[in-house]
């Protein structure tokens, strides 16, 4: 007799078990959070502002290779926005998107007194979100380190949806400032990457007519507990036995 109550208080754990298992699944089948790598830029470009000073070697900064798109920027001057877009992100389907992170490796001359003004996200041309950037020195040697902007929870005060990372026009610019009464410092562009953090949402199925399916999942858990307790209660009332 010992035996089969052995037996039926191991059974009613395992119940128990896959119970809180399937509760779980349920729970979480619509939030499966994932990251992409980072990704480099395939178009970097100069975009006037007000009339700054240009960058060269645009194609370096598509990469980290110590080869740098570079600026040779005057005293009290601003450079151009450097646009870096087409990320060639490809996300599952029904992606959410759940934050962004920016990457930049960059440094400036022997002085540290360049400075990152602004960097924005951009989408089809236009900058979008909030500036994350409010001036902060860049310093004086390539580290092979990068300066990092958002996490994984933010989203630049924008809504992307999946095409618009997707879209070849999305990526960020920036621009640099030099605040120095008399010199001229350069600016090292090494490399500016992105990586998308997202979750997939399951399209939901059409519910049948006067069907509601929340309604039938918690039923059904009701019933997988009930069942649980009356085989707890048994087991209990068999072992005191």
């Amino acid at each position: 007799m010992k035996k089969y109550k052995f037996r039926l208080l191991k059974l009613s754990f395992i119940i128990i078990i896959l119970s809180l298992i399937g509760t779980l699944y349920i729970k979480n089948i619509y939030a499966n959070n994932s990251e992409t790598s980072f990704q480099n830029p395939n178009i970097s470009e100069n975009i006037d502002n007000d009339n700054g000073i240009d960058f060269t070697y645009l194609d370096f900064v598509k990469i980290q290779n110590d080869q740098y798109t570079h600026n040779q920027l005057p005293n009290q001057e601003n450079t151009n926005w450097l646009r870096c877009t087409d990320f060639s992100f490809n996300l599952p389907d029904n992606s959410i998107i759940n934050g962004i992170k920016v990457q930049i490796d960059d440094y400036s001359g022997i002085f540290n007194v360049i400075l990152a003004q602004d960097i924005y996200l951009v989408l089809n041309e236009i900058k979008i979100g909030i500036d994350k950037e409010s001036g902060s020195t860049i310093g004086t040697s390539d580290t092979d380190t990068y300066r990092v902007y958002g996490s994984s929870t933010d989203l630049w005060n924008t809504e992307l949806t999946q095409n618009d990372i997707e879209s070849s026009t999305f990526g960020i610019q920036i621009f640099y400032h030099n605040p120095s009464i008399y010199l001229t410092q350069d600016v090292f562009v090494d490399n500016i990457q992105i990586k998308i953090y997202y979750s997939i949402s399951e399209p939901e199925p059409e519910p049948e007519p006067e069907i509601n399916i929340d309604f039938i999942i918690i039923f059904s858990l009701l019933g997988i507990f009930s069942i649980m307790i009356l085989i707890l209660l048994f087991s209990i009332l068999l072992i005191k036995k």
